[in-house]
């Protein structure tokens, strides 16, 4: 049995907003995390509010400057966007890694994000995109930087009043970066990742106009690394990608834990993101 106290079931934002002003509740998505916690009595006395019928938290679109991902997004849909598979394949990839076709089916990029796990496969990906989260809370809203969403492992800025309403990408990087997410696990399917390593880049003139990383399991959050203008203007050669390896292992905090050891993080850090280069440059050029 399920330890819950109730269960709402808004079928608008503005009335799931309004419950959340009212009394602690704590959001469903699709559950994946969730209900594996309330069956395990990790959570007890809990009070539920779904958000399954809300259609303000459904859909991606064109949004002004920026693209919108519905946080009720599952990763099927997100696989299966077309607007995603021309403006952000890097994210489809990222998607396709998480678990299997049924939990697919039904987590959603919004329980990623607020579940603020390290090893949250799409959180790379948007990372590299400069997106935003927008949360929301009765009489208002605040959007803010994805990567200064989160505060530890599994604990984020979001407010007991708030709800994550959608997730921002602007437009100004969609189509002009080249993007690789690769991810290491024990197993190549179901398993969480031991380390997950994206990059991104863009030339001009065969030399480098944009370059960006991030990485999951890699610290107590999901981390956004390298910067366009640190590296603008170099020519895309071993001593960049030296100089780049020498700029992430120095911002990096692994650890020992039962998956991995330190000192192999250090080494799937170097191997994943020199293959994540690889890769980026290839799409650079056309190859």
């Amino acid at each position: 049995m399920l330890d819950l106290q109730k269960v709402y079931r808004p079928r608008s934002l503005e009335e799931a907003l309004h419950l959340l002003s009212n009394e602690p509740l704590r959001p469903l998505a699709g559950g994946t995390d969730l209900l594996v916690e309330l069956r395990g009595q990790v959570l007890r006395e809990v009070s539920i509010l779904a958000l399954t019928y809300i259609p303000e938290l459904q859909g991606i679109y064109e949004e002004g400057e920026h693209l919108f991902i519905g946080p009720m997004t599952t990763f099927t849909e997100l696989i299966e966007s077309p607007l995603i598979q021309k403006n952000l394949p890097v994210l489809a990839q990222a998607a396709q890694t998480i678990a299997g076709p049924q939990i697919r089916n039904v987590a959603t990029v919004g329980g990623n994000v607020a579940n603020a796990a390290v090893s949250g496969d799409c959180i790379p990906s948007l990372l590299l995109y400069d997106a935003k989260v927008r949360l929301m809370r009765e009489g208002s809203q605040r959007t803010l930087p994805l990567k200064d969403f989160f505060t530890g492992p599994g604990t984020t800025v979001r407010g007991p009043e708030e709800l994550l309403g959608g997730l921002l990408i602007p437009k100004e990087h969609l189509g002009d970066l080249s993007a690789h997410y690769i991810k290491y696990s024990v197993r190549k399917s179901m398993d969480l990742a031991v380390q997950g390593v994206g990059l991104a880049l863009s030339l001009k003139q065969g030399r480098i106009e944009k370059l960006r990383a991030a990485f999951g399991v890699c610290a107590p959050t999901p981390l956004r690394l390298l910067s366009d203008d640190a590296y603008r203007g170099r020519r895309p050669d071993e001593e960049l990608f030296q100089d780049m390896l020498a700029e992430v292992e120095g911002s990096l905090k692994l650890r020992d834990s039962w998956r991995a050891s330190k000192a192999y993080r250090q080494h799937l850090v170097r191997v994943l993101l020199r293959e994540a280069y690889t890769a980026c440059l290839a799409q650079a050029k056309g190859e």
